[in-house]
């Protein structure tokens, strides 16, 4: 309570949390035995019931991590390493790289992979942050599922994104302003790895 952190990532506990029943659902179905268990770093016992149970495999949908930031998102996979399990999703390491969203743009850019334009976003910092162009969008570095963004994320005037970048205020996070680019976002899944992988319908994000 009071977290507004916390307070924002609310929608995205709960869809996780619906996600995980619709899981659990699917592989009950047909017979397979199937048990929730909470990542919660506060009391430590993740790893613990994980290797009481020693599943055949984890489906991990800890999507926002530890204290409902993604930048804890890698170390609920590492500890699934450590232990040795199978897993879902990808590994920490690559969710560490993706998951920092300026560290992600920097690894794209120095590999000639087109990304809109961007500077850190700070107080003070309004004519770097002018020179990515506009419109522009305001975004946590080390956030996703639209945590932290609101309606009022995406400017179209200097005015408006200095008065942005005066409201960050100085609670330790990072933002990103970018370049804003118009369109659809389209999610796309696959399953495995190498020239036998399956691709999933893609999915698009309202």
């Amino acid at each position: 309570q009071g977290d507004p952190t916390r307070a924002a990532a609310q929608p995205a506990v709960l869809a996780a949390v619906t996600t995980a029943r619709h899981v659990a659902a699917s592989l009950r179905s047909p017979g397979w035995t199937v048990t929730e268990v909470l990542f919660d770093p506060a009391q430590l016992r993740f790893a613990r019931d994980v290797l009481d149970r020693r599943p055949d495999i984890v489906f991990n949908l800890c999507d926002l991590g530890a204290y409902y930031c993604s930048r804890f998102e890698p170390h609920v996979v590492a500890a699934l390493e450590l232990l040795r399990m199978a897993y879902t999703g990808s590994s920490a390491v690559a969710l560490a790289l993706t998951d920092d969203k300026m560290l992600c743009k920097h690894l794209l850019a120095s590999h000639g992979i087109p990304t809109p334009p961007f500077a850190p976003a700070a107080r003070g910092n309004g004519a770097a942050a002018l020179k990515v162009g506009l419109p522009a969008i305001i975004k946590p570095v080390d956030q996703h599922n639209s945590v932290g963004m609101g309606f009022d994320s995406v400017v179209y005037d200097a005015d408006t994104l200095q008065t942005k970048l005066r409201s960050l205020g100085e609670t330790g996070e990072r933002w990103l302003v970018e370049r804003y680019v118009e369109g659809r976002e389209i999610i796309g899944a696959f399953l495995g790895n190498g020239p036998n992988r399956v691709v999933l319908p893609f999915e698009e994000i309202a």
